[in-house]
């Protein structure tokens, strides 16, 4: 047995491509894969043929393609309004593999394949959601898109059968399987609970665990991940953080609305299924307040908290899930003019874990690395190699596997649609994939599960050597980055963190008294940020976490894990917020899933939801907010006002802009 060489379906990506190969090994051909496709519009009278042609997809090709009842509201509001951009129109279809391609769009990213949703079938052509002309401003929305959000709980309700939540998705293979007040909407994937379902639950004077267990019986498979039959949930604590309120208080004005991602998603902490179900959660958060606005005439600014993130991209404004973030946040057909919206967003934890690694080769000069793998993994490893474009035909590149597999020698760096695959009876167990980029020659290697229980085809953990050579090619700059791959509080332990090393990488780290500090210019901590933190959006906060400073009373530094920027587009945070009591009093407490329950959780996921609380309750005591802020930061008076002192003139790489003021997060103590 040895490598073959193939060739890629280069629309679907590498990630896709291994991913795809590994679902129809587990699942069968009965598969789904989200896809976001740029409709082929003009500005002519035919665009409106095509967005109906698109609406009715549906019905005409029953059983293969599916679209979720509020993306075809989007599809009919704009054939009314025909406020779009004809250039860069794009809409999201779930397709079986066989039907991703037509005439009429073209693909610019797929997500990862899923087993085909269980739904009802699907005649709903859309209907305009419009904004009125005149409206009345309202206070805030929070929005919050996580995993296990206790919608059911006190801290999330006016009163005691009273919810705050204008509406919860909650992403699953099983949609509309719970019963609801009124006609289910159809998500594709999963179930949307209005305020009127919570109310309906609530009024019924059950227990909270109880309703959640039916619920979870309804919209999860045997064996899947049920968060909310769990103690603790990190959505539920974020949220808390972010909008809970002390029940016996005043109740603060605006709704509330909730995203649970899909288990597969959280649990594949590298991001690659977040990223898709991300944008897909934001689409529908933008719908729902374009959808109050319509139908009640008051539009309120949002506030979306996002305490979630992948590492690994090229990291330069190019890649798919930063150009996608700013187009949404820019684009009119999804934030109309006179629309407010903010996204705060974790800055990343992976400052020590031993993820990135930057070299530069001379002509002539070989660059040589472990990338350790660990036993008992039960989860796909990834590590992603980048060049100055045209720079890889001038690389060798050598892949030593420590076990099993045979050595991999290419004299080139793949490209184009390229791939390197090696299998055992059918199975996948290793690949190397060419990853078109803009800026970079890049090349994916994707390593199996090592757990023997999970694949019949586990590869070996241990070292991985990977050994590239500049043959004749000018001194270049090479980019090594693993992608996160741990497991989420309350998941059965699946994923283990691999991590890069070299026999001269680590020198005395004054700070933990050991042997972990980067040495030289190879392994480092810089450009551990998260994939999206070059997103040039002024509507973005990016949150460091802080602690407090033992040395100075009253003031903060940041925590060892919090995140440093750098890279091909260098960023910082935009502020930075208390994550933890104390270096030995780690997180900060929130609510459990259950009323009257505390759980501590640490990280910027945690520093995240307290701008969010800041930034609202400044809308919401008055503070003038602009609708759409120019420029790729948010506005430096909307940032200063929310810290606790003013900043210096220049930007801290680790802090940002400063440390924020104290909030009251409720529970913390």
């Amino acid at each position: 047995m040895g490598w073959d060489s193939g060739e890629q379906i280069v629309e679907l990506g590498a990630y896709t491509e291994w991913e795809l190969t590994q679902a129809k090994a587990e699942f069968g051909d009965d598969l789904a894969i989200p896809i976001f496709v740029r409709l082929k519009l003009d500005g002519s009278e035919r665009d409106m043929i095509v967005l109906d042609w698109v609406r009715a997809m549906p019905t005409t090709h029953a059983g293969h393609r599916f679209i979720s009842d509020f993306e075809l509201d989007h599809l009919a509001s704009v054939r009314e309004t025909r406020a779009y951009d004809p250039e860069d129109f794009i809409t999201c279809i779930y397709c079986r593999p066989e039907a991703i391609f037509d005439e009429l769009w073209t693909v610019v990213s797929a997500g990862s394949p899923l087993p085909m949703p269980k739904q009802r079938d699907q005649v709903y052509e859309g209907t305009p959601r419009v904004l009125p002309q005149e409206f009345m401003p309202g206070p805030p929305i929070v929005a919050v898109i996580d995993d296990a959000i206790g919608f059911l709980n006190a801290r999330f309700r006016s009163d005691p059968t009273t919810t705050r939540f204008n509406a919860v998705w909650i992403m699953s293979r099983a949609a509309n399987s719970f019963p609801t007040a009124g006609p289910p909407i159809n998500t594709v994937n999963g179930q949307v609970l209005e305020a009127a379902d919570i109310n309906a639950l609530l009024a019924q004077g059950r227990d909270e665990a109880a309703i959640y267990h039916d619920l979870n019986d309804a919209v999860f498979d045997f064996g899947q991940h049920k968060g909310l039959n769990l103690r603790t949930g990190h959505g539920t604590h974020i949220l808390d953080i972010a909008a809970g309120h002390d029940p016996t208080g005043p109740v603060p004005g605006g709704p509330l609305i909730g995203v649970q991602l899909p288990s597969e998603a959280i649990i594949a902490t590298s991001g690659r299924r977040l990223e898709t179900q991300i944008l897909i959660a934001m689409r529908w958060i933008l719908f729902r307040v374009r959808m109050i606005a319509a139908t009640t005439g008051v539009l309120h600014p949002a506030v979306i908290n996002l305490s979630l993130g992948a590492l690994a991209g090229p990291k330069d404004g190019t890649g798919w899930f930063e150009q996608r973030l700013n187009k949404l946040l820019s684009d009119p057909a999804q934030v109309a003019p006179n629309m407010t919206v903010r996204v705060c967003a974790a800055y990343g934890n992976a400052r020590r874990d031993r993820l990135t690694l930057n070299a530069a080769m001379p002509t002539g000069e070989s660059c040589s690395f472990d990338w350790r793998i660990q036993p008992d993994d039960g989860t796909s490893s990834y590590l992603e190699i980048r060049v100055p474009k045209g720079v890889g035909r001038h690389l060798k590149i050598e892949i030593a596997p420590p076990g099993r597999i045979p050595t991999l020698a290419l004299p080139r760096l793949p490209t184009a649609t390229e791939m390197q695959t090696y299998m055992e009876g059918g199975d996948l167990v290793a690949g190397v994939y060419a990853m078109p980029e803009v800026n970079f020659d890049a090349v994916l290697i994707a390593v199996n599960a090592t757990r023997s229980d999970l694949t019949a085809a586990p590869a070996d953990a241990g070292a991985w050597r990977i050994t590239l050579k500049n043959l004749d090619g000018p001194q270049c700059d090479l980019s090594v980055r693993v992608q996160r791959d741990d497991t989420p509080y309350g998941f059965r332990v699946a994923g283990r963190q691999s991590w890069l090393d070299t026999p001269d990488a680590w020198e005395w780290d004054s700070e933990t008294m050991d042997w972990s500090a980067p040495f030289g210019q190879s392994i480092s901590r810089a450009q551990t940020d998260v994939n999206y933190a070059s997103a040039a959006s002024a509507s973005l906060y990016l949150v460091a976490a802080s602690e407090p400073d033992p040395l100075n009373d009253g003031d903060q530094r940041p925590t060892r894990y919090s995140a440093e920027g750098g890279g091909p587009r260098p960023t910082h945070p935009t502020l930075t917020a208390m994550a933890d009591r104390g270096r030995m009093r780690p997180g900060r407490r929130a609510s459990g899933i259950l009323s009257g329950s505390t759980a501590v959780f640490s990280g910027t996921s945690i520093a995240t939801p307290q701008a969010t609380r800041s930034l609202t309750e400044r809308i919401r005591a008055g503070a003038p907010i602009q609708a759409k802020p120019a420029g790729d930061k948010p506005p430096t008076a909307e940032v200063y006002a929310m810290l606790k002192q003013a900043s210096a003139a220049t930007t801290d790489p680790r802090i940002g802009a400063g440390f924020l003021a104290p909030t009251d997060i409720g529970r913390d103590a």
